[in-house]
């Protein structure tokens, strides 16, 4: 399949009653993206199911398929999710350069964790309609060297609108214990300064975060 050429990263399969009728059975594609600059996560954008993907799946599907099965592709619903994070690090670490490179290496971690290709415990992508709680992060945090300690946690959802990505406006005011992207959802990050999308990492005690 054009999985196996490297152009799909992921599919899911969903058959009645997830699909919706006898018959049909639907795909959740998620397209395989460059990882050279994961360290800025995965816009959604990239992951998008473009027309000359979707023409050379179905072509494929379309020689093996059964007589009378339908197939439908679709894009997972992708949740953004955005972490402000408070870190103490070990006294080796007290010196501006080492701390600088510490913070970048955890948010280059969070932007792994939290996507779909590479992300999730296992580095194969956030499964399909995981939650992400606080206890994932720190977990996450937690193998990280150099990490002495972990402060508050704070998590941001994004979602996508008409006029593009919005931050979650229920999730502005005060913090949310979980982000759940729904039964065929999945999280993302990436990194945009205008929309406040990146993740922000910080030093107790220090005055100025990390971004």
């Amino acid at each position: 399949m054009t999985q196996q050429a490297g152009a799909v990263a992921r599919v899911r399969c969903l058959t009645p009653p997830e699909s919706g009728s006898a018959g049909t059975v639907r795909l959740l594609v998620v397209p395989q993206v460059n990882l050279d600059e994961i360290e800025q996560g995965i816009h959604p954008s990239q992951l998008e199911l473009n027309p000359p993907l979707r023409q050379r799946i179905l072509k494929e599907l379309d020689e093996r398929r059964l007589l009378g099965i339908q197939v439908q592709l679709a894009e997972p619903t992708y949740v953004g999710v955005s972490v402000q994070v408070q870190v103490g690090l070990e006294p080796v670490y007290n010196h501006p350069q080492a701390q600088q490179a510490i913070l970048a290496q955890i948010r280059t971690s969070l932007y792994r964790f939290l996507n779909p290709i590479t992300g999730g415990t296992e580095g194969k992508g956030w499964p399909f309609g995981r939650p992400l709680y606080p206890s994932d992060l720190v977990a996450l945090l937690q193998q990280i060297s150099g990490i002495r300690f972990i402060g508050p946690i704070v998590l941001y959802a994004f979602h996508k609108q008409v006029n593009g990505w919005e931050r979650d406006p229920s999730l502005i005011s005060s913090p949310v214990s979980f982000i759940d992207p729904g039964t065929l959802g999945l999280i993302c990050s990436w990194a945009d300064a205008k929309l406040r999308t990146g993740h922000v990492v910080s030093l107790i005690n220090e005055q100025e975060p990390s971004r």
